[in-house]
């Protein structure tokens, strides 16, 4: 995470959204998870104007994965928020399920 980053918020330890084997002591903001070791595909999406989660952060995970040898499937979502509204709603599902039924059916 980036304080310059226009997405970025403060951090409280009392909302974090993730636990590994019931503890999220090693879990902090700042933690790495090396998503790059993942051999499998891998799918994002992300509204461009989201106001949760900068866009600039799936950028730079996009941009990491590919320097990494990886072709994640990415998918933004021009002017939608963290939660997309109907239309983009309707879109995202349908190269969600495209995706399933490349990549769980093989």
């Amino acid at each position: 995470m980036d304080s310059g980053d226009p997405g970025w918020q403060a951090w409280d330890g009392n909302k974090r959204a993730w636990s590994w084997k019931g503890s999220q002591e090693g879990l902090l903001p700042t933690t790495l998870i090396e998503v790059e070791r993942y051999p499998g595909p891998l799918f994002l999406s992300h509204g461009t104007k989201d106001r949760i989660w900068s866009v600039e952060m799936t950028r730079r995970l996009e941009q990491r994965l590919q320097a990494h040898g990886h072709q994640p499937e990415v998918h933004y979502y021009e002017g939608e928020d963290h939660i997309p509204g109907s239309a983009g709603e309707n879109l995202h599902h349908e190269y969600l399920i495209d995706f399933f039924a490349r990549h769980l059916c093989d």
